[in-house]
């Protein structure tokens, strides 16, 4: 059975990330990534959260910073197999 999959296109550049393979409390990196920055789509993008004076550095340096998702489907990129075998043994 194929399966599609979605890609999302608007992820985190790597150097905005830390680098290490687990989870560390990098807090330079945390506090960058959350602080809140001027705005600059304050105002024209009504009903969305990016309409607010502020935004959060993360939400700016992504590719795509008007949107909050871009994701693309890539047509039958997955696969999936299932097998099995029920036997009933029954001795007389």
């Amino acid at each position: 059975m194929h399966l599609p999959i979605d890609q999302n296109l608007n992820g985190m550049p790597a150097q905005f990330l830390s680098d290490q393979p687990f989870r560390q409390q990098e807090q330079a990196i945390i506090d960058r990534n959350s602080t809140p920055v001027a705005n600059p789509f304050s105002g024209l993008l009504p009903g969305t959260n990016l309409s607010g004076s502020t935004v959060s550095f993360s939400q700016l340096v992504i590719p795509f910073p008007q949107f909050t998702g871009v994701t693309m489907t890539a047509g039958n990129g997955g696969e999936s197999y299932y097998h099995a075998l029920q036997m009933r043994i029954e001795r007389r």
